[in-house]
């Protein structure tokens, strides 16, 4: 009985991890530790922080927001293909920012930034 403890315990343990590790790779944080931090949760206290890392783990299923290079990349590929045939204006490109805002796809700052390199200020 306590070998099956001691294997339940170690592979949950591990396996929030390498989860929380591969969602950090994603760009996804399981809130509020570190997937190193998930690990020693675990390891020291598992009847708290496993059911914790689980819940946390469900909150994140489908809420990643895409990084700000992807954002960019799905713009600006329609907008090349504009170009072969009509040029976008820099209008054009800060309404789909704006509109990125506005959806919450990215920060204020992200969207400044982008502003600024329409802008060339």
């Amino acid at each position: 009985m306590e070998l099956i403890f001691l294997i339940v315990w170690l592979g949950s343990s591990i396996w929030s991890y390498t989860e929380a590790k591969a969602r950090a790779a994603e760009g996804i944080k399981i809130e509020p530790f570190s997937p190193a931090g998930w690990l020693w949760g675990v390891l020291l206290l598992w009847i708290i922080f496993f059911p914790w890392f689980l819940v946390k783990r469900s909150n994140n299923v489908g809420s990643s927001k895409p990084t700000l290079t992807r954002i960019v990349e799905q713009v600006s590929q329609p907008l090349r293909q504009q170009q072969n045939t009509m040029p976008a204006s820099i209008a054009d490109e800060l309404r789909k920012f704006a509109d990125l805002k506005e959806q919450g796809l990215i920060t204020q700052d992200e969207y400044e930034t982008q502003r600024k390199k329409l802008l060339g200020s």
